[in-house]
């Protein structure tokens, strides 16, 4: 049932993602957890207000790289 569900869910190119998380809350009958990403603070809020129980945040926090390099990119812009 949930496979079928899936494929009514709009999905966003370039957007924040809420979308997909209210469109995915809609369609299935289950906790819908938000990942894959989320990077600063405001987009797992993001997901949580679409309706989302939670939020797993991954490379933004756990690959010291990518954390950095959002460091740089806010810096030198």
């Amino acid at each position: 049932m949930a496979a079928r569900a899936l494929d009514q869910v709009p999905h966003l190119s370039g957007g924040d993602g809420s979308g997909v998380v209210s469109g995915l809350v809609a369609a299935v009958p289950v906790p819908v957890i938000a990942e894959g990403r989320i990077a600063p603070p405001e987009q797992a809020a993001q997901a949580l207000a679409a309706g989302g129980i939670g939020v797993v945040v991954g490379a933004a926090i756990t690959v010291p790289a990518a954390l950095t390099r959002t460091f740089v990119a806010g810096l030198t812009s």
